[in-house]
């Protein structure tokens, strides 16, 4: 379970004690803060040069310090820096760039193909870091055509402690003025009493309060009332928040918005086509609400009284809720039911809406997530008969565009349902950008156990 504590104090970048000294603004591009995706190559490298003063004399060109460090390649030692940075204050590494007595002196580059290096210091960080810090990287290649690069390494001040793995070296790294060396027992101490320890239980991560309109989700007060009755909150639903391990800054505008929502869309490409293709068959529709910190999306479909919703924050926090309560369309007797399949395909695509709302939000590092789900007396749903008898879906039966979980075996689940149940678990690197199956499979078998169900592991990850 991830949790973070609130910093004592605010590192100003610019600050004479810790920023290279002489920083010149000449450049529009702030490299510690600016966006660097959003400039091509010829402009970010000619912010590199203003940065780094390199056509100046050596007494003015920029000086490691505190946030700032020089690399002619990716090696150990830029591992270790990277690690540093993230216990300490964070900072920027140039890899590809040369210096003398800690002052900057060529660009060098390194020659390489386009994002080869750039996925050679992501694979070593996450492999070799744990957990994975919050950082980014920037490739650009050189405008004289040589087919040199230099990458750009941002790293964040981390809420963990971010131990280095390899074999035989030191696991806490920080950094002191502009080097990066082991911890000190003072050091040490200090990390630990103000950063989350892996392994550890400290408090509760997930306290803050939820947005208005995104924390629940509502349905008719009977299964048979009209279209246009009242509706009522919903006692049986699936909620998931996902929290960056580091919260984040985001400035939502229309630009934002779109973003988000396209991202649903594409995330919930079922859903999507529900409402552009079947809407006024089905009652399907979606509907959008802005607060001045939040942004909502509400999809709402008449035929199955079904409502699901999803959220965004200032604070780069994604929620999901959705109604667990479905109608069989071919048992329009029945009250409703749940289904096993249709939690976990909605957990796997609200993880990946997160991940791809990160990623355009250049956010790379892990998050925390807390999952409910409430079942109340609906019954599980089981389909077939023989070999075919299995837990399948409800509310996804159609077939669509959407990788859909495979329905659990009848045989693999034993147990009695009893109502209610919450699950935390990771994204770490790796399960952010490969298969979900892993930390949907942790959140699941917790859902299963707590209702009084049995399942195995293994049984659960196969079915992605």
């Amino acid at each position: 379970m991830r949790t973070w504590y609130i910093a004592h104090a605010d590192i100003n970048y610019y600050d004479s004690a810790l920023s290279p000294d002489s920083y010149s603004m000449s450049t529009e591009i702030d490299l510690y803060k600016d966006d660097l995706a959003a400039y091509g190559d010829p402009e970010i490298f000619a912010a590199v040069e203003a940065f780094t003063r390199v056509s100046q004399p050596a007494t003015d060109r920029a000086q490691e310090g505190f946030l700032l460090d020089f690399k002619v390649a990716w090696n150990d030692s830029a591992l270790k820096t990277a690690a540093a940075f993230a216990n300490t204050f964070g900072g920027l590494l140039f890899i590809g760039v040369s210096e003398q007595q800690g002052r900057a002196d060529q660009l060098v580059g390194i020659a390489t193909q386009r994002q080869e290096l750039k996925t050679t210091i992501a694979s070593s960080i996450a492999s070799n870091i744990s957990p994975t810090p919050p950082y980014e990287v920037r490739d650009l290649a050189f405008p004289d055509g040589s087919g040199r690069h230099l990458c750009i390494v941002r790293v964040r001040k981390g809420n963990s402690l971010y131990l280095l793995t390899k074999k035989a070296e030191p696991p806490v790294y920080v950094r002191n003025e502009d080097e990066s060396r082991p911890a000190n027992a003072a050091e040490l101490q200090a990390l630990l009493a103000t950063r989350f320890v892996p392994g550890h239980t400290p408090a509760e991560p997930y306290g803050q309060a939820l947005s208005p309109g995104v924390h629940h989700v509502t349905e008719t007060r009977a299964a048979n009332d009209a279209a246009g009755g009242d509706r009522t909150r919903s006692e049986t639903f699936l909620r998931v928040r996902l929290t960056p391990v580091e919260p984040l800054a985001v400035r939502l505008d229309l630009a934002v918005e779109r973003q988000f929502f396209e991202l649903a869309r594409t995330c919930f490409p079922e859903i999507a086509e529900n409402v552009y293709q079947y809407g006024r068959q089905i009652g399907a529709t979606f509907d959008d609400y802005r607060t001045q910190d939040w942004y909502h999306i509400t999809y709402t479909e008449t035929l199955r009284d079904y409502e699901m919703r999803w959220g965004c924050d200032s604070a780069g926090t994604l929620h999901f809720v959705t109604q667990t309560r479905c109608k069989l369309l071919d048992q329009e007797s029945t009250p409703g039911v749940w289904s096993l399949c249709d939690v976990m395909t909605n957990l796997d695509c609200a993880i990946e809406l997160a991940h791809q709302f990160w990623d355009c939000i250049n956010y790379v590092g892990e998050a925390g997530v807390l999952a409910e789900l409430r079942v109340e007396s609906l019954p599980l749903l089981a389909r077939g008969g023989g070999m075919q008898s299995g837990y399948a879906s409800a509310f996804y039966e159609r077939p669509g565009p959407r990788r859909r979980v495979k329905p659990l075996s009848s045989e693999a689940l034993t147990g009695t349902q009893r109502p209610g149940t919450t699950a935390v678990t990771d994204l770490t690197y790796a399960t952010r950008w490969s298969s979900h199956a892993e930390p949907i499979s942790l959140v699941v078998n917790r859902f299963l156990r707590d209702l009084g169900y049995a399942a195995n592991l293994t049984d659960l990850r196969a079915l992605f």
